[in-house]
């Protein structure tokens, strides 16, 4: 994969945590900042989570911590959390193909 198909990928997967983030908390009728305070998190931070965002047009990043916090948190299993889309679940691997 080019350097921009990566970035255009990691977007589209910050995105996606971002919904997830958002429906596991709607789901336990949770606040941004309910969840954030149990995470051990800044409200500001997890807000951008959901967002799928750290800086305007920059995906997030999160720590691998703050996942599993996250996680937690909203009483879903992490790899649930992170997990690409079915498209991409089922897609061949990329790398044998690349070789």
């Amino acid at each position: 994969m080019s350097p921009a198909t990566d970035s255009a990928a990691w977007a589209d997967f910050s995105s996606a945590l971002g919904r997830r983030l958002q429906e596991a908390r709607h789901d336990l009728n949770l606040t941004q900042e309910q969840v954030a305070s149990a995470s051990g998190i800044s409200t500001f931070t997890y807000q951008k989570l959901e967002n799928g965002e750290s800086n305007p047009g920059t995906p997030a990043n999160p720590r691998l911590h703050t996942i599993a916090s996250l996680a937690k948190v909203l009483k879903i299993d992490i790899g649930d959390l992170v997990s690409p889309p079915p498209d991409e679940a089922t897609a061949p691997d990329r790398r044998r193909a690349e070789v």
